[in-house]
């Protein structure tokens, strides 16, 4: 991941919460990273990184089609040459950043 900017995503998949349960899709996880995910593309709309953030998006609902958690929080990274996951054991806040990666969560886990 260079110089370019990275979709980030904090996603709490944790399957022991109620809310996470319900069928393929209709996750609370899943629910709310489409909203954020909307809102990261009209921030993003009227920039120069517009179609590569929608490139981004494209990956990470790929990679989440079919997804089956093993861990509390999922962090997705993705840039034009990479998709990096990492599941982690701990829930963390769901955040969805289009720029620099969001480290400062994790750092703090």
């Amino acid at each position: 991941m260079g110089d370019e900017p990275v979709l980030t995503l904090y996603l709490p998949v944790d399957p022991a919460d109620a809310d996470n349960q319900r069928s393929e899709g209709r996750e609370k996880w899943r629910i709310l990273m489409r909203s954020q995910l909307a809102e990261v593309t009209e921030q993003a709309a009227e920039s120069d990184h517009a179609d590569l953030l929608a490139g981004f998006v494209a990956r990470a609902e790929e990679f989440l089609t079919g997804y089956s958690p093993t861990g509390r929080t999922l962090i997705l990274a993705v840039d034009s040459e990479e998709l990096v996951s990492l599941e982690l054991p701990i829930v963390l806040d769901q955040h969805a950043a289009f720029g620099a990666p969001l480290l400062a969560e994790l750092v703090q886990a």
